[in-house]
């Protein structure tokens, strides 16, 4: 998903069954003010207050994400190239996780110089 995305998805996805399309997100651009549809077509109603509860979760999750991905790369369990697909692969800076990127950059910095030592 880009961060010019929108990405909600359909209420009850959290609870419903593990795969299916009700898990697909919406692929419309961010701030598109009409229904939300994913790439199946699939359409739902856009509620601005559970899109913005929404991202501040998916916000937390990815935060999460960077700062275990991080401790992965420091521990030498991770290699850098794995981790740079990673976060290529999600959407953190589009969401804001801007201290939890800044400490995967650090770290990966600090795991390249050191192998860079060696």
């Amino acid at each position: 998903m880009s961060e010019n995305t929108c990405g909600a998805r359909q209420p009850g996805w959290e609870t419903g069954p593990a795969i299916g399309r009700h898990r697909i997100p919406c692929v419309l651009d961010t701030g598109h003010t009409d229904d939300h549809a994913n790439a199946f077509g699939d359409k739902w109603e856009n509620d601005a207050e559970r899109n913005e509860e929404w991202q501040d979760a998916w916000a937390e999750v990815l935060s999460e994400l960077m700062y275990a991905l991080a401790e992965q790369v420091r521990g030498g369990a991770v290699t850098l190239d794995t981790a740079a697909q990673i976060y290529s692969q999600t959407s953190a800076g589009a969401f804001g996780v801007d201290y939890a990127t800044q400490y995967l950059t650090d770290i990966v910095a600090e795991r390249m110089l050191s192998e860079l030592g060696n």
